[in-house]
């Protein structure tokens, strides 16, 4: 007998319609066997509003007795999902909650036709990762072409618009890789690329980098399906080759330029001994040997051997190396590279109330917020000031418009990274008179608002900035968090 697992509604028509469909859908995929039982994940709305309508002479439940689907079949559970904040403890009990269903059951089908999008969206996450073949919803379109009836509908009308979405698996099939797991990996490479092109804004080539760290785990999703030597080993390769190109930016901060033409483990020599000259604060022995273990796999995987398709042993070892050296990447950008950086700038890094001195000439982050305008925006919305609301909100966007034509007017180089609302993030170099004009643009063109500013290195230090400026009771300031020249 087959199970069905599904949100609860609060329009019982088509929280019993999908019901009936699925009941029908069981019995053709499993030898004319109905539902035998239905798991319900409520909200609190759904279960009050579907047990109100429970002993109504019209309500949904009689009018799945009427098709044979007794109410003994159900077995209601009520989820509570914060969905304002990360609910972690929540999501991962509704998530072993389907687990434990499936366990115990091998004929299941996933209704998604019902629910609030979250729920909806959550079940159809959970059921993917799960691997649950028959998720079903009804098509509304198709509906709308058969019938205007919005109520409980027949049973010869939802078997014509009860469909399957797309399984797991053909999913990842697509493109003769594995999307979901493509798709992770380029979540991760997205996140490596930022951290690498912080390091040097100006001479970091992201594209590269990023691109040539995708191409390699494609080339590994490919070894995966044919075991193939020759791929996983351009896989590894071409990995290798971002890490490279990391160190390279490094040293190339740190003022070394005659390092191009070394091999990789010199190149890892020359910035450990640079690291040790200057007593950083890191583990040294360990950066050592970690250097180490990374050549060794790099060399035992590219290597060239007479077998074309890889032993269990080769297999593992390259897919090691294709893991390793993305945590190497992720080792070097996020504890390495920022120890230097410390050390360099400790003396130097203050949070400061905007100056009269220029900024020193180097790139930094500025981010603007306008000050207290969703305040304002709300008052009005309460008050029916439809005119005036529409007023301050076309002031906004012309203001940041305006500002934005300033900033790439100081110099074409300085780059509006976003812009909405009464936000924007800017990296370029701008003096203080700039920002104290741009400042100004804000409040000429809006007429009664102001904004704050914050900069800083990074758009880490310009978002700390930025939430000290907007801190100080009065607003309307410029924090940045700063570095003077190494002799000032």
């Amino acid at each position: 007998m087959s199970t069905l697992i599904m949100i609860g509604n609060i329009n019982q028509y088509t929280f019993a319609n999908a019901i009936l469909a699925a009941n029908e859908k069981s019995k053709e995929l499993f030898n004319g066997n109905g539902l035998d039982k239905i798991h319900v994940f409520h909200t609190p709305e759904s279960m009050i509003k579907l047990n109100s309508n429970l002993d109504s002479n019209d309500g949904w439940n009689k009018f799945l007795e009427n098709n044979s689907i007794n109410y003994e079949k159900f077995i209601h559970r009520t989820i509570r999902i914060d969905t304002s904040k990360r609910d972690e403890d929540s999501l991962e009990k509704f998530a072993n909650d389907i687990e434990e269903i499936m366990d115990k059951n091998n004929k299941v089908i996933i209704d998604l036709s019902n629910g609030a999008i979250f729920h909806r969206n959550l079940l159809s996450i959970v059921s993917y990762i799960l691997n649950i073949k028959h998720q079903y919803m009804i098509d509304i379109t198709t509906l709308s072409k058969l019938t205007e009836e919005r109520g409980f509908l027949e049973i010869a009308i939802l078997r014509q618009t009860y469909f399957q979405v797309p399984e797991s698996h053909k999913l990842d099939s697509l493109a003769y890789l594995d999307l979901s797991e493509m798709k992770r990996y380029k979540f991760k490479i997205k996140e490596l690329g930022k951290k690498f092109e912080n390091i040097s804004p100006r001479t970091a080539d992201i594209n590269f980098f990023e691109e040539n760290l995708s191409h390699s785990i494609e080339f590994k999703l490919k070894g995966d399906k044919t075991r193939n030597n020759t791929l996983y080993r351009i896989s590894s390769a071409s990995v290798a080759s971002s890490a490279e190109e990391l160190i390279n930016l490094i040293l190339e901060k740190k003022g070394n330029n005659n390092h191009h033409s070394n091999p990789f483990g010199v190149k890892l020599n020359t910035l450990l001994e640079i690291l040790k000259k200057e007593d950083r604060d890191i583990d040294l022995e360990f950066l050592e040997e970690f250097n180490k273990f990374i050549l060794f796999l790099r060399n035992k995987t590219t290597h060239k051997n007479s077998q074309n398709f890889l032993s269990d042993v080769e297999k593992f070892k390259a897919e090691l190396s294709i893991s390793m050296s993305l945590e190497f990447i992720e080792f070097y950008t996020d504890i390495v590279y920022p120890s230097m950086e410390r050390l360099t700038f400790e003396n130097a890094r203050e949070v400061i109330d905007y100056p009269k001195e220029p900024l020193v000439d180097e790139d930094y982050y500025f981010g603007i917020d306008g000050d207290s305008t969703g305040a304002c925006l709300e008052d009005l919305l309460v008050e029916e000031k439809k005119d005036e609301l529409k007023k301050i909100s076309k002031n906004i966007s012309n203001a940041l418009k305006k500002m934005g034509n300033y900033i790439t007017k100081v110099s074409k180089d300085n780059e509006i990274i976003f812009q909405t609302g009464d936000d924007m993030l800017v990296r370029g170099r701008l003096s203080f008179n700039d920002l104290v004009k741009i400042k100004q643009i804000y409040k000429d063109t809006t007429e009664t608002l102001t904004c704050s500013i914050g900069f800083g290195k990074t758009s880490k230090d310009a978002y700390m900035a930025l939430k000290l400026a907007k801190a100080n009771p009065m607003k309307n300031m410029i924090k940045g968090i700063y570095f003077h020249s190494k002799n000032g």
